[in-house]
């Protein structure tokens, strides 16, 4: 099989300057950090969905019962107020300014559970504040799509951008869809007279996450992200036959030859495992692949464990919680390479590789 890879004719390194993130287990950045490295997890019965069986789902969610655009407008604000919190004082005076883009990575149009106008609510919202605005709609790994655009914005001394991706399935209406997809964790359904928990699937979870990016000579930056590539997996969580990662794989290798990454140099690698079968075949099969570009004694890190699967905005948020380590460490593993790999309910497929001090 012929695995069609999105090649990038020019990827100058993009320096990640700053970042911020909120999900229930971590509210900040520097909580993120530490509830992914502990497994901390915060989830919760949801106060409203029951399943077929008319049982209450865990998801990873926020007490207040806010609901609608209201609850979109709460995550977005907890992610910006982390980032300014971080953000250079040069970039502040560019934001003071307004001379910083915003790419709005969002959920797909037509989701059950996602307001029809979301995209077009926050942009009117946000306007005043932004040089512009820039909607990207996908799932997981949209983020990587936003990213590439917004490198192509900053390609000159004097611009900066923000991506910003958020995502909750705090409506009922997406649970009953992720629920009749068979993708959530601990539903029940009939099985012989019994109420039958379904042990795979994942916890969703709800959050947001902005990483603000300069041009490519920005001296002062968190790390760069050095190599980034998007693919094709013909093996998606709805067909019968085992997912090889052929996909992730190529999308993670053409990533590493971008960056020109010598042998064993990664120390860390961050994915987005999450309960499902396919997505742990996939990167089982993904990491034998890499055997030759993996450090001696490389590290393993799945920040879904402690924040839940948050959907649209896992890739986002694994990417701000890779820069902050790689900012604050200054030995291996997490200061040494890292390479953040993305799956999805589709075929889309993202690998991203993260240095410090390139």
């Amino acid at each position: 099989m012929i695995v069609k890879v999105k090649a990038e004719n020019r990827f100058a390194p993009v320096p990640i300057l700053a970042a911020g993130c909120a999900f229930p287990s971590g509210p900040n950045l520097r909580l993120a950090d530490m509830a992914a490295r502990t497994n901390l997890c915060l989830f919760r019965h949801h106060p409203d969905y029951v399943d077929q069986c008319g049982y209450r789902v865990r998801c990873s969610i926020f007490p207040p019962p806010v609901q609608s655009t209201q609850r979109w407008l709460e995550l977005i604000h907890a992610a910006l107020q982390d980032l300014l919190s971080h953000v250079p004082q040069t970039a502040k005076r560019c934001l003071e300014r307004r001379e910083v883009a915003l790419w709005l990575v969002l959920p797909e149009s037509g989701r059950p559970g996602v307001p029809a106008d979301l995209g077009e609510q926050l942009s009117d919202l946000f306007n005043p504040h932004w040089a512009q605005i820039r909607l990207t709609k996908g799932q997981h790994t949209a983020t990587a799509d936003a990213i590439v655009e917004a490198a192509s914005w900053t390609d000159q001394t004097t611009r900066f951008a923000v991506v910003l991706a958020a995502d909750t399935p705090y409506d009922c209406d997406t649970l009953r869809w992720l629920e009749r997809r068979e993708l959530l964790n601990g539903a029940r359904k009939a099985y012989r007279d019994q109420a039958r928990a379904n042990p795979y699937g994942r916890v969703a979870g709800e959050g947001a996450a902005a990483i603000m990016v300069g041009p490519p000579g920005y001296g002062s930056a968190w790390c760069r992200i050095t190599g980034l590539a998007r693919a094709q997996e013909r093996s998606t969580f709805d067909k019968t036959e085992p997912c090889l990662g052929k996909g992730l794989t190529a999308a993670a290798l053409r990533a590493i030859e971008i960056a020109a990454l010598p042998a064993h140099d990664i120390t860390c690698l961050i994915h987005d495992a999450n309960g499902e079968p396919g997505r742990s075949d996939e990167f089982a099969y993904t990491a034998l692949r890499l055997t030759d570009k993996l450090a001696k004694n490389w590290e393993r890190s799945i920040p879904a464990i402690a924040s839940g699967d948050l959907l649209t905005a896992s890739l986002a948020t694994h990417v701000t919680i890779a820069s902050w380590r790689i900012n604050k460490s200054s030995s291996r593993p997490f200061g040494g390479t890292t390479l953040v790999l993305g799956s999805s309910d589709s075929a889309e497929r993202a690998a991203l590789v993260l240095q410090k001090g390139v």
